[in-house]
């Protein structure tokens, strides 16, 4: 089977839904007890504790990248963060991000870049 069937297969199966809004998924979730949903952390209960030390279950970070033209120009996208119940990242972790990418900076040299 190609790629392409087996996508197919997995879009086309019996009971499978897909939505963009997550009381969607909620409502279907809830109306049968072997349903599964996947969403993002802004449509359950949670704690940004929780979150940051990784103890809620299946936690997972979600990186949203930007340049500083798109945020000084649109401040609302920052504001927005928390308005739509997600966890901003914890100084830690941005830490550790920028680490990351200045260490790739570092081997673009030796990749010929």
């Amino acid at each position: 089977m190609n790629n392409s069937a087996d996508k197919n297969a997995i879009l086309d199966a019996e009971g499978t839904r897909f939505s963009a809004h997550d009381s969607t998924l909620v409502a279907g979730v809830e109306g049968s007890q072997y349903a599964t949903g996947y969403f993002g952390y802004a449509a359950v209960a949670h704690s940004d504790m929780a979150v940051n030390v990784g103890t809620y279950p299946r936690a997972r970070p979600l990186f949203i990248y930007s340049d500083a033209k798109i945020m000084a120009d649109r401040p609302q996208v920052d504001a927005e963060i928390t308005d739509v119940g997600y966890s901003p990242a914890p100084i830690s972790a941005l830490g550790d991000a920028a680490g990351t990418w200045l260490g790739t900076l570092k081997l673009l040299p030796d990749l010929g870049m």
